[in-house]
């Protein structure tokens, strides 16, 4: 079998709310292309070179090579499959315009990451106004979608069925529910055994609405209050100004015990995971969670949720799930940071179900579905 493989744009020097551009997209395409290639698939790579400039600016120019390359490459040679990796980074409605033109019977297939067909994905509704029906386009056109979590194929089935039912079911054929691999080679580079001396709460966490900073540090001011921990954010930069004074408020008065990563990347990243103790989620939306499974994999207590993809990623754990209010999450915190042996035997738990995401379960799953297809 053989792919052209599209990755999404990602930031090497800046910062930006967009965690495509310096999370999961800066790690996860290589464990995928790393993996196909261990199973025998040909991959040819597309990795644009563009200068880095402005964030929105070097983005679109990597998109516009990515078309450019992918033109190049398929008059050139034939292939099974264009897999993308964010189909809202490049299109496959207009790759699909390219194949059409050139007659290919090459195949599309990718993952969405989120979708205007998900009314809490504040994120898209924010920076991609108006664009629910192209975003649409871009499933319909697609031969197979892979699908984060179960919860994430519920939610966009239900809101695209009040849409049109005869194209929800179209696509629901084309969903693959396979979950996403995090870079766990990358991960264990930066292992360590050692943990902070102070017991630590990272938020691990993009700086927005949806992920409700706002409510956490209602409750981590609580507990600062009554316990000798700290607080890392793992992120630093916040366009929403009501979640920036709260943020810059809570760090003025506790500036000794709250701290922000202001460097985006695996390092200082992944060393702080290892080092923490505890990990909260306070999220609206998440429908799958990389930035947990990442903590539950390097062994920390996670608090989470009870809703959302939280439950289907912890194969129902609820040792760590918490109904969704501030009462429910201080009075969780409370009792992991108060029984250690519980906050580790939770930790330990965690740690050995994020194995369900390595690259090697998750890309069999992907290569099968293509291999059968």
């Amino acid at each position: 079998m053989k792919i052209a493989f599209l990755r999404s744009f990602t930031l090497k020097k800046s910062d930006s709310m967009a965690t495509d551009m310096i999370g999961y997209g800066a790690t996860i395409p290589d464990a995928i292309v790393e993996e196909m290639r261990k199973k025998g698939v040909e991959v040819i790579d597309i990795i644009p070179y563009v200068e880095e400039t402005s964030p929105t600016v070097s983005k679109l120019q990597w998109i516009y090579e990515g078309y450019k390359q992918l033109i190049d490459i398929i008059s050139k040679d034939n292939f099974d499959y264009i897999f993308i990796f964010h189909i809202f980074h490049h299109f496959p409605s207009e790759i699909k315009r390219i194949l059409c033109d050139f007659k290919s019977k090459i195949r599309l297939c990718g993952y969405t990451h989120g979708s205007h067909w998900n009314p809490t994905d504040v994120f898209r509704f924010i920076n991609y106004p108006d664009m629910e029906i192209t975003d649409l386009a871009n499933l319909y056109v697609m031969d197979m979608i892979f699908q984060v979590s179960e919860y994430a194929v519920k939610v966009m089935d239900d809101e695209i069925r009040k849409f049109n039912e005869n194209i929800a079911r179209k696509l629901y054929e084309k969903y693959r529910v396979v979950g996403l691999p995090i870079n766990a080679k990358l991960i264990e580079r930066y292992r360590t055994d050692k943990k902070f001396e102070k017991l630590t709460i990272v938020f691990n966490h993009n700086l927005i609405s949806s992920k409700n900073p706002i409510m956490f540090v209602r409750v981590m001011d609580k507990l600062l209050k009554k316990y000798d921990i700290q607080v890392i954010f793992t992120r630093s930069i916040c366009d929403d100004m009501q979640i920036d004074l709260a943020l810059k408020d809570f760090k003025k008065k506790y500036s000794d015990k709250v701290f922000f990563i202001e460097k985006p990347g695996a390092d200082p990243y992944y060393p702080i995971l290892w080092k923490s103790h505890i990990q909260v989620s306070t999220a609206t939306h998440e429908t799958f969670g990389v930035a947990t499974v990442e903590a539950m994999y390097t062994g920390n207590c996670c608090i989470l949720p009870n809703h959302c993809s939280y439950p289907e990623i912890t194969r129902g754990y609820e040792e760590c799930l918490y109904e969704y209010n501030e009462e429910e999450l201080y009075r969780k915190l409370v009792y992991v940071i108060e029984n250690e042996n519980i906050r580790r035997k939770i930790g330990d738990e965690l740690s050995k179900r994020a194995k369900t995401y390595v690259p090697e379960t998750v890309v069999s799953k992907i290569v099968d579905y293509m291999e059968k297809f």
